[in-house]
């Protein structure tokens, strides 16, 4: 065996001052040392350059005496060791009585604006059971998917766009109370960016169809920019996107000769501010004259439309049309007349028996004014119950309740087209389906706008006559991307002030900010919830909201330019319209007004003849027939003055609640609004010659 032979203490010695004076006395030393420097630089192409990393305020990896610095306490939370010994942030949620939350709450810094960043932390729990934790980053709220066994460290990972929030931001990590105890550490964050690879450097291509790669973080999704102008002007500018989990795209149709430009930037990014998007810098190459068009990487497999009942679209003035014609939805979440659900496991409602429950329903539906419901927990949605969702549809179908069809969750969520193509085209013969609905409240679940187009795209090349939904709290990312937006709010202050303003206040207009015409149909929590509110009734606010409180909000709605309104929830494990009579009764009431004011809702929107005036009144005018009708809505808890000046045109004014003709000898009129009115002013104009 070869023995390795030691070099004296003195070689060494020279040997290391010899290697020191390349880098001291040497030009081409000199020159190494900056290569070396000039190396460091080139970091991954998903990470910030450096002195702009965004970075936790204290990541939490280790001990600290006086407690985590950067971060603060709010109920019951703790710096200790798990039974491992990692420091982390406990909560422990079960010693806390009452309703709300328990969290520890930091600081994000050095964050860019419209800028995609992977937030990843260890998470630990004590049992599976109570609702998942959540953090709040960005403006908001989402849920922390539990760990797949207690006591065992798992990393949790999410990629979402940072929007117009830049510099330090709030990051917050909590429990609801009742819940479990749950540890958390090590946090992270990095940029999700990407570098353009291949061609460039005005590289002349014998190809004209070439393919363009990238460097890429592998579970990236990317939106490439291709011009004969450097500056990518719009008007001269081919964007493709979003393009998934891939580091290339073959260019196609082909490009005509002549000096090309293309840069990449993360997909969200693009989709959601294109004007702002980050891309890479450009790379160019050149179309030579006699280039040819090279065999596709990849062969697309063409689709076939199923031949739908009815088609249903979104007109370019933004309007929801089925067979051309408009509608106003009146919808019901959650239809579905047996609470129980089957399994435990699963969550599903779905059986023979209690589809056949549901025709009462239907039928007290469609006599009361619905047009419309929601499946949620539809048969596929967990265990593959075709038979039973077929029934629910017959029903539907028989009644002609229009279905928003909440798409095979778990298949939507995984990405998994093939069975979402075979759910598509097993139910798209019901004619009772008007839309496919994506992941429920997917947002809070972190599936991503870009995940959402991707899919969407592909269900609209299935099934091109209807149109794409979702049920989503935070819609501001998702407006480009799918047809149809219901924007739903869980409010923890219950009063039916906090209400009007946390679920109107911009949650509805969003729609005004789209790219692309998109209808928006709020989804109103139009009873109490009661693991939520029976906490909160020695402090006497958990209730119903009254019948001028809901009829309030959804004029409110209708204002903001809303085409319909959805209530729930009918069905849920804890909540049940039903169990509350009156406010049942109060629903389907104001449900059968919505639908004798349908023609009004959906007639022209116009300037009414009448000058207003009252501080913190709302108002809209829409013409139909020969009259003009003007909604005027106190969203307020005290009563408001109300003044109409009326023009000379105007011949009769009749005020619809009281039924009560007005008289306008001086073409004026005063009164008083009461809190959360609705005042529906019917004008008659004089015919003109």
């Amino acid at each position: 065996m070869l023995q390795r032979k030691s070099i004296p203490k003195r070689l060494r010695e020279d040997k290391t001052r010899r290697q020191c004076n390349i880098f001291s006395n040497s030009f081409w030393g000199w020159l190494l040392c900056l290569g070396i420097l000039a190396g460091i630089g080139c970091l991954p192409a998903w990470s910030n350059p450096p002195g702009d990393r965004a970075r936790f305020a204290n990541p939490i990896v280790k001990a600290e005496k006086n407690g985590p610095k950067g971060w603060k306490a709010s109920g019951s939370c703790s710096f200790e060791p798990a039974h491992d010994g990692k420091w982390s942030l406990a909560i422990d949620s079960t010693l806390t009585p009452g309703a709300g939350y328990d969290k520890w709450v930091t600081q994000i810094i050095g964050i860019r604006p419209n800028t995609d960043y992977r937030i990843s932390f260890d998470r630990m729990y004590h049992d599976l059971s109570g609702r998942s934790p959540g953090y709040h980053v960005f403006g908001r709220d989402l849920d922390i998917p539990k760990c797949g066994q207690p006591g065992i460290w798992e990393r949790f990972s999410i990629q979402f766009n940072s929007g117009s929030h830049h510099g330090d931001v709030h990051f917050d990590i909590y429990h609801w109370h009742h819940t479990t105890k749950g540890w958390f550490r090590n946090f992270q964050i990095e940029a999700v960016q990407a570098l353009p690879l291949e061609p460039g450097g005005g590289q002349v291509l014998d190809q004209t169809n070439p393919v363009l790669r990238w460097e890429a973080a592998s579970d990236a999704s990317f939106a490439l920019q291709l011009s004969k102008d450097p500056d990518f002007p719009a008007e001269r500018t081919r964007t493709v996107g979003p393009i998934l989990d891939r580091d290339h795209w073959q260019v196609d149709p082909p490009l005509r000769s002549g000096r090309w430009y293309w840069r990449v930037a993360i997909a969200s990014a693009a989709l959601i501010n294109p004007q702002e998007a980050s891309y890479s810098q450009a790379k160019s190459f050149v179309v030579g004259e006699e280039a040819t068009r090279v065999p596709s990487l990849e062969t697309p497999r063409s689709i076939t439309p199923v031949l739908a009942p009815r088609q249903i679209v979104v007109n370019k003035q933004g309007r929801l049309l089925v067979d051309k014609e408009p509608v106003f939805l009146i919808g019901l979440y959650c239809a579905m007349e047996n609470r129980e659900p089957v399994s435990e496991i699963d969550g599903s409602y779905m059986t023979l028996d209690n589809v056949a429950s549901c025709e009462p329903l239907f039928k007290e539906l469609v006599d009361a004014g619905f047009n419309t419901i929601q499946n949620y927990g539809n048969g596929t949605s967990h265990d593959g119950r075709t038979a039973e969702t077929h029934a629910y549809l017959n029903l539907a179908d028989r009644y002609g309740l229009w279905v928003l069809f909440e798409v095979q969750r778990e298949s939507v969520q995984a990405m998994n087209k093939v069975r979402v193509e075979q759910e598509i085209r097993a139910f798209a013969h019901h004619p009772s389906v008007l839309s496919w609905l994506l992941v429920d409240e997917g947002d809070m679940k972190g599936w991503s706008p870009v995940k959402a187009k991707t899919m969407g795209d592909f269900i609209r090349a299935i099934d091109p006559s209807r149109v794409v939904g979702m049920v989503l709290r935070d819609c501001a990312n998702y407006a480009n991307i799918v047809d149809l937006l219901l924007p739903i709010s869980f409010s923890s202050n219950p009063t039916p002030q906090y209400v009007l303003s946390e679920w109107l206040v911009g949650k509805q207009t969003v729609a005004a900010n789209a790219l692309q015409p998109t209808v928006v149909v709020p989804l109103l929590q139009a009873i109490k919830e009661e693991e939520m509110y029976e906490k909160l009734s020695d402090l006497n606010v958990g209730r119903n909201p009254s019948f001028d409180e809901v009829r309030c909000i959804s004029y409110l709605a209708i204002a903001a330019g809303n085409q319909g309104v959805l209530y729930g929830f009918y069905h849920s494990s804890s909540n049940y319209m039903k169990d509350y009579p009156q406010h049942w009764e109060n629903i389907k009431r104001l449900a059968s007004e919505l639908r004798e004011r349908t023609p009004i809702f959906l007639g022209e929107k116009v300037d009414p003849p009448v000058k207003m005036s009252g501080e913190g009144l709302v108002s809209f005018a829409r013409q139909h027939g020969d009259s003009t009708y003007l909604f005027v809505i106190n969203p307020d808890v005290s009563p408001k003055q109300l003044t109409l000046l009326f023009n000379q045109e105007v011949m009769s004014v009749t005020l619809l609640e009281k039924s009560q003709d007005i008289a306008i000898p001086v073409r004026k009129f005063s009164t008083t609004t009461k809190p959360f009115k609705v005042q529906t002013y019917r004008m008659r104009m004089r015919r003109t010659k």
